[in-house]
């Protein structure tokens, strides 16, 4: 049944129906569609399935609500050569790294260092540096490529 699905589809002509082969792409097409698919549909459940458990029945007790956020990023992708477009998404992802350490590691680390609790410090790679190299000010790439769009005459990605 799942290869049939994957290797042929239904078409209906003049009231007629039969069923086509797919070619190679369309295989292809067909099989990363129904992985996608039922990757949605899983990382839907589980965030179903994370917010049952969570949800507070008596808000009125506890006075607030209970939230989980869950980031789906992409994974490593790699390009022969990147575009501005995958730069960005770059630049988003690892903004968004930074405000995890931000938030929880380093503010979670300090807490417990004021309020006398014991725990074993997690090393982590600050990104700050990556990010600096991409927003600083005059200096970062995005000041650069801004700049080199100033210029007259032809401008490239090189």
């Amino acid at each position: 049944m799942l290869e049939r699905a994957l290797c042929y589809r239904v078409v209906a002509a003049r009231g007629e129906v039969m069923e086509k082969g797919h070619n190679e792409k369309e295989a292809y097409h067909g099989r990363d569609a129904l992985a996608k698919a039922a990757y949605d549909r899983l990382f839907s459940w589980i965030v179903s399935r994370i917010n049952d458990s969570i949800e507070v029945r008596d808000k009125k007790e506890h006075g607030k609500c209970t939230v989980i956020g869950v980031l789906d990023i992409y994974g490593f992708e790699i390009f022969e050569t990147n575009s501005f477009e995958q730069l960005c998404i770059n630049y988003c992802n690892e903004k968004l790294q930074q405000l995890f350490i931000e938030l929880v590691l380093k503010e979670e680390q300090e807490e417990y260092q004021r309020e006398g609790i014991e725990w074993e410090e997690v090393e982590y790679f600050n990104n700050k540096i990556i990010c600096d190299l991409i927003e600083q000010s005059h200096k970062g790439i995005i000041a650069i490529m801004d700049e080199g769009c100033l210029n007259v005459g032809k401008v490239t990605d090189q």
